[in-house]
């Protein structure tokens, strides 16, 4: 195994739990075209195993064809307690990723995490990786209503049922590269 951190960590990426899920069901896991958000003040939280020490210095997302509303972007313990995050800020650039920086910067030492993003509006587009409902539940996907702002934890979150991963996560950069 690599001692050196990878560049960007994301659901696909092969640090996530979505990562196998694909490779074990066939799943391309690849994004599609820009789909919209599930509705005003949900988070999704995906599950990510960072195998070294990662300094998260900044989050991102991959706005779709529109902009609308605010992100909340954050790191949360396997517990649910939230370690760092972007706080709301303006959804910005169509077609485009979008960086927003850590606040704080984490050194997120090895162990299970969870990503999770919210919007304020129902209608935000975002790139996808859109599979079906059991794949969200095998990998351990989690959805939080209420959660515009992220909470400090995410408490006792639902299955995430919708089969929708989200194109967003975070990297070790300061800036583009």
């Amino acid at each position: 195994m690599s001692t050196r951190p990878a560049l960007f960590m994301g659901p696909w990426t092969k640090y996530s739990v979505l990562h196998d899920v694909f490779a074990c069901t066939g799943g391309t896991g690849s994004p599609s075209s820009s789909g919209s958000w599930y509705g005003a003040n949900i988070a999704q939280f995906m599950p990510v195993v960072l195998p070294w020490p990662y300094p998260v210095k900044r989050f991102w997302v991959w706005n779709g064809s529109g902009v609308v509303g605010n992100w909340d972007i954050g790191l949360f313990s396997s517990d649910g307690a939230k370690l760092t995050s972007t706080g709301a800020f303006a959804a910005a650039g169509t077609n485009a990723i979008q960086f927003q920086a850590a606040n704080p910067t984490y050194i997120a030492p090895p162990g299970q995490y969870y990503i999770g993003i919210s919007t304020n509006s129902g209608s935000q587009p975002i790139f996808i990786i859109s599979q079906n409902d059991r794949m969200s539940r095998i990998s351990g996907c989690l959805k939080l209503t209420s959660a515009h702002p992220l909470p400090a934890s995410f408490g006792t979150p639902a299955s995430f049922t919708d089969g929708i991963f989200v194109m967003a996560g975070f990297t070790l950069t300061e800036s583009w590269f």
